[in-house]
C-alpha cells in the first residue's frame, strides 16, 4: 500500500521501492536498505519543495540560480526590516502605554557610545598612548604591542629596560 502512495506522489525509482518494501528480510540487507531509505526521503524532500515552490532548481543555469539567490537573499532582508520596524514600534506602543520612552529603556543608545558589536567604546579609545620609553637615539615605545627591535638589542647587550624608561 505504501509503496503505491509513495510511486504515485514522487517521483521516485522503482528499484528502490523494491528494496525498501521487498519481502526479503535478510539481516545483511539493512544497511543497504537504510541506504535506500534515506535516498528515498531526500527524493521526497527535493519533490516535496519542487512541488510547493513550482522552482526546478535542477533545470537552471548557474547564472539564473544566482540571480534567485540575491532575488531571495533580496527578499529575506526586506522581510527583517519589516519584523523589525514592526517590533520596534511594538515596543514603543507598549513603552507609551507605561508613559515611558523606548529610547530610556534602551541601555547603551547611540548617544552614549555603542560599537556597532553591541560593546561600549572605551574613553580613551582610539588615541595615542604617551610613550614610556626612550631609546638613545630618540626612539620611543609606549610598553604596549612588541618589544621594539632597539630595546630588544639593548637587552640582549645587558643593559635593563628601566634604564630606557621615561
Amino acid at each position: 500500500m505504501m509503496r503505491r502512495v509513495i510511486a504515485g506522489t514522487f517521483p521516485v525509482r522503482r528499484e528502490k521501492l523494491d528494496i525498501i518494501f521487498g519481502d526479503n528480510d535478510n539481516p545483511e540487507d539493512g544497511p543497504i536498505r537504510d541506504r535506500a531509505c534515506r535516498t528515498v526521503f531526500q527524493e521526497i524532500a527535493v519533490a516535496d519543495t519542487k512541488q510547493k515552490t513550482g522552482i526546478d532548481l535542477d533545470g537552471m543555469s548557474a547564472q539564473e540560480l544566482t540571480a534567485l539567490i540575491e532575488a531571495a537573499e533580496a527578499k529575506r532582508a526586506e522581510k527583517q526590516d519589516e519584523a523589525r520596524t514592526a517590533l520596534i514600534e511594538e515596543f514603543r506602543g507598549k513603552a507609551a502605554q507605561l508613559g515611558l520612552q523606548l529610547e530610556s529603556l534602551m541601555p547603551g543608545s547611540a548617544s552614549q557610545g555603542v560599537a556597532p558589536s553591541g560593546r561600549r567604546t572605551r574613553r580613551d579609545a582610539g588615541g595615542s598612548v604617551a610613550p614610556r620609553y626612550r631609546g638613545p637615539n630618540g626612539e620611543t615605545w609606549s610598553g604596549r604591542g612588541r618589544m621594539p627591535k632597539w630595546l630588544s638589542a639593548m637587552e640582549a647587550s645587558g643593559r635593563k629596560k628601566d634604564e630606557f624608561r621615561i
